[in-house]
């Protein structure tokens, strides 16, 4: 009887499975890897759009503060809002650089607003001549213009009053000019000064003989160049020659006559580009507001 060995070497055989033969669990880890990667592609763009669209929010969010701080001085300390200038628009010249304000700024038109003139008067004429500064105006002449500040009020405060010269020209020591007045006119104001009570009465005389005469102006432009603001504003004095019939000139002492104009009552002249042009001069102060200099004719 043959005795087997209790150890018996056997051949080991390696069965390799084909492609098509692989098990359930290997089909299943290749499947979750193709699923994970594409998960890890849609993250990816997904992670992309959302970072430029962060980034584009951001930049216009900084962009804003950053010219809220660069034009600070030119906001007005009123309820309006301010429009910060348009840094796009500048002009090169003798290495200053000239910037647009636009019409709708606020501080362009409150600056524009404060010298509020009659359609006729001595005034008028004296500004709309060949040109004037601060320093051409009278006493007489800044008190008018003070008074058509405060809109022909008939009992003024000489708090209010300064405050007008200081709206006006900046300068506080002008009220001193007047606080010994008698009764005098000035212009159209026919006024008088209480020490008392330290009040001024006002009347406006009856003497307006250009009645159914009016004026047209308008902003055409405006710039900034360092402290200075630069009004162009388009002007016409319409002198009634006629029911609804006017020459226009280009100043109140009628020297230059543009055109005729027949107008429909509403006296609502469109063509101003057609008229003269003149350049308001401003100054900024150290309070930041814009204050008067001078008149030019262009």
């Amino acid at each position: 009887m043959e005795v087997k060995p209790l150890l018996e070497e056997k051949e080991e055989k390696i069965v390799f499975a084909s492609d098509n033969k692989l098990t359930v669990n290997e089909k299943g880890k290749q499947a979750k890897k193709g699923h994970l990667k594409s998960i890890w592609n849609k993250s990816v763009i997904l992670t992309v759009i959302l970072t430029v669209v962060v980034f584009y929010f951001f930049g216009k969010t900084t962009y804003g503060f950053y010219l809220g701080f660069r034009y600070f001085d030119l906001r007005y300390a009123t309820s309006e809002p301010v429009e910060v200038l348009n840094s796009n628009n500048k002009e090169e010249t003798n290495n200053d650089v000239l910037e647009e304000v636009p019409l709708s700024s606020a501080i362009l038109k409150n600056t524009y607003n404060k010298i509020n003139l009659s359609n006729c008067g001595n005034l008028l004429n004296k500004i709309y001549s060949s040109g004037v500064s601060i320093s051409d105006l009278t006493p007489e002449e800044k008190l008018e213009l003070a008074l058509n500040y405060l809109e022909n009020k008939n009992n003024v405060s000489s708090d209010e009053l300064n405050k007008a010269f200081l709206a006006l020209f900046n300068d506080a020591s002008l009220i001193n000019n007047y606080q010994v007045i008698g009764e005098i006119n000035y212009g159209n104001y026919l006024v008088s000064y209480d020490g008392t009570n330290k009040m001024f009465t006002i009347s406006v005389l009856n003497n307006n003989v250009c009645e159914n005469d009016f004026l047209v102006k308008e902003i055409n432009r405006a710039t900034i160049e360092n402290d200075y603001l630069y009004i162009y504003e388009n002007f016409g004095y319409f002198k009634n020659v006629g029911e609804n019939n006017y020459e226009v000139y280009d100043s109140p002492n009628l020297e230059s006559l543009i055109m005729n104009y027949t107008d429909d009552g509403t006296r609502n002249f469109t063509n101003k580009k057609d008229l003269t042009t003149y350049m308001w001069t401003y100054k900024k102060g150290s309070d930041n507001n814009y204050y008067f200099v001078s008149v030019t004719r262009l």
